[in-house]
């Protein structure tokens, strides 16, 4: 069941004011980061189209790495619960696609795609965002910064493949966007009843003047069931969305039916004016009508089939940069930055991966863009998170709850509602209801502000003082500051 929300998430006011919040930027001092591998092909994100590429290049014998941003890989069956897709639509013909898609079960749809990938010899990483892009001695791109929770890293790669859902890994690299042009953007996930027994999906159209990290989210949260939901699969861990501004491409599509998956010129999926770099997303550079079909996880799966082939020809004929030339891109605004104010971040901190002898690369002074200020800011959203989460804002407080995962509710979510030990009184009673936790009710109440997707992943700091937090997400590096900050 399909419904449509005229309904709005957000205020345009509201807009108004993170377009200024994110005219100021915060110092990144300059650092090296290390380099975790050298690879001819490294795949940004985990879609059909990303996970297709990567295997097709390993199959034919490309070392390749996969840098996938949520703990389960399946970019757009499994992160979007579009399940339902896929008894619609094109029937695979292409190897992957076919041995991919022959699994409808949320179960083990992420478990087929890991063995596919696997067998291939993809090396993956989950629960990694972009961090950045590295660039040799004549400024061309040549691999990306990975942001996770063992800080900055490295890969150093002959060829990019920017599977993320807006290509903001190629919009760093120097691609250009076509002009936006738009003052809403349609948005739609599916969601169960608060009985469990019915589904629906629900779209709406959201104020969107431009693609920025908390309108995303205003959008995301708006589609989110007030009621309690478990994060069991099938669930929607994202909202779905077509962008309205695609990148320039080498080549472009401008017909409203999408052609055959092996007839369609690759031109599309190459940015302009940029070398060794392919995208997978709705950014391609085909008509919005094309790239609906373009998205659907079939045709995805086997242009990534065609793209990881393409990728390992120009991966091929490349050589990697050698050691001392490569440094990550950095540009420091003329104004802006604000003064006083640092980030301090992780240096392989929780989980270091390295395939090789230990390398870094210099990253010079850099600027990470504000998207945000609030009284308090709270990391992590289970039962502590939310809890203070909801008591700053009855308190007054303009609040912000940052997720790294596209549900709240911690292990609440996951199915652990009862209690074990400890003070089961005053609020405890409140959020758990009688029988079902009313936490998503009580932050909706509350006018607490939820960022999803957005993994921590450095302190912005004042002297000795925390200020606020650095967050890596699908869009790129932002911080939101807070005179309070909470980790939870």
């Amino acid at each position: 069941m399909r419904v449509r929300d005229v309904g709005v998430a957000a205020a345009v006011v509201l807009l108004a004011a993170v377009c200024r919040a994110q005219e100021r930027y915060v110092e990144a001092p300059a650092r090296t980061v290390p380099v975790i591998d050298r690879v001819d092909v490294v795949v940004v994100g985990g879609n059909e189209g990303g996970m297709a590429a990567a295997w097709s290049a390993a199959r034919q014998g490309a070392r390749v790495m996969l840098l996938n941003e949520t703990t389960f890989l399946g970019g757009e069956v499994m992160t979007k619960d579009r399940f339902d897709e896929l008894r619609q639509g094109p029937k695979p013909v292409t190897e992957f696609s076919k041995a991919l898609l022959r699994e409808t079960n949320a179960s083990r749809y992420p478990v087929v795609a890991a063995e596919l990938l696997l067998e291939a010899g993809v090396m993956f990483l989950y629960n990694t965002r972009h961090g950045g892009v590295l660039v040799d001695e004549q400024g061309r791109l040549c691999g990306v910064v990975t942001a996770n929770k063992a800080g900055l890293q490295a890969v150093i790669a002959k060829v990019v493949i920017d599977a993320t859902p807006a290509g903001a890994v190629a919009e760093a690299a120097g691609a250009r966007r076509e002009p936006w042009g738009m003052e809403t953007l349609r948005v739609s996930r599916p969601r169960r009843s608060p009985d469990r027994k019915t589904r629906e999906v629900v779209e709406q159209d959201v104020p969107m003047t431009a693609l920025t990290w908390p309108a995303i989210n205003r959008a995301e949260h708006a589609l989110r069931e007030t009621w309690h939901t478990y994060a069991s699969p099938p669930f929607a861990h994202a909202m779905d969305f077509i962008l309205p501004a695609p990148l320039a491409g080498s080549s472009a599509w401008t017909g409203a039916e999408l052609p055959k998956t092996a007839k369609l010129n690759l031109g599309v999926f190459k940015p302009a004016g940029t070398e060794r770099l392919y995208v997978l997303s709705s950014a391609a550079a085909v008509s919005r009508a094309a790239a609906r079909a373009l998205m659907h996880p079939v045709t995805l799966a086997e242009i990534g089939e065609r793209v990881g082939a393409a990728a390992l020809r120009e991966a091929r004929a490349a050589a990697l940069p050698a050691s001392g030339s490569v440094r990550v891109k950095t540009a420091v605004p003329a104004a802006g930055v604000v003064p006083g104010l640092a980030i301090r971040q992780l240096n392989e901190a929780d989980r270091p991966y390295r395939a090789r002898q230990r390398e870094t690369v210099p990253q010079a002074r850099d600027a990470v863009p504000v998207w945000a200020e609030y009284d308090v800011v709270v990391i992590g959203s289970g039962p502590a998170g939310h809890g203070a989460a909801i008591a700053a804002a009855r308190g007054g407080a303009r609040t912000l709850m940052i997720e790294q995962a596209g549900f709240i509710g911690g292990s609440v979510a996951l199915g652990i509602k009862g209690f074990w030990r400890g003070y089961r009184r005053g609020f405890n009673q409140e959020w758990r209801g009688k029988g079902e936790p009313q936490y998503a009710r009580l932050l909706r109440e509350a006018k607490v502000d939820v960022w999803y997707h957005s993994l921590a992943m450095g302190a912005v700091m004042r002297d000795k003082a925390v200020a606020g937090v650095e967050v890596a997400t699908w869009l790129g590096r932002g911080v939101a500051l807070g005179k309070v900050v909470i980790d939870a």
